[in-house]
């Protein structure tokens, strides 16, 4: 976080305004174990992590705090892992509402139920994309407690998707 706000405050000096995404490469020193950062690329426009953590913001209230964290309304952590380009021979041909009438049988899913949105706790997947479902291809953000659960709830994602055969 140091790092992009370097880069911000630079921006800033310099007449920037707005939205900026920064590509960081990160090397650990073998003797060390601290690690180098170097800003790769800077674009001055909305980058690949905009649509997540607004999704984010949107669906659980809440803001990036002074300390780099997402939290809620309610000061509860949030963290997302997601994708805009999931692709899976399962889902050729598919339609959206074939993927959702799985996400909402959860009763005999037992895998749609571990990644379904749950509104109430604000935890869970949200897919997106869905224009692009009838390729194969298919995004979604998972959102969870911790960077640790969001990670799980993804890869539990990647095996209901590769694992879907609603079409």
């Amino acid at each position: 976080m140091e790092a992009g706000l370097k880069v911000g405050k630079f921006l800033a000096a310099h007449g920037a305004r707005g939205h900026f995404s920064v590509d960081f490469l990160a090397s650990k020193q073998p003797e060390s174990g601290s690690w180098d950062v170097y800003a790769v690329e800077v674009n001055l426009r909305q980058g690949g992590t905009t649509h997540p953590q607004a999704t984010m913001a949107l669906l659980c209230g809440g803001s990036i705090c002074s300390d780099g964290l997402f939290r809620t309304n309610d000061g509860e952590l949030r963290c997302y892992v997601a994708t805009d380009c999931h692709y899976s021979e399962n889902l050729k041909g598919c339609t959206e509402k074939s993927l959702v009438d799985a996400l909402e049988c959860t009763s005999s899913n037992p895998a749609a139920r571990k990644i379904r949105w749950n509104k109430a706790d604000r935890i869970g997947v949200v897919f997106h994309l869905f224009k692009f479902i009838s390729t194969g291809r298919i995004g979604y953000t998972a959102i969870g407690r911790t960077v640790e659960e969001s990670q799980t709830l993804f890869n539990d994602t990647v095996k209901f998707v590769d694992g879907f055969r609603g079409c």
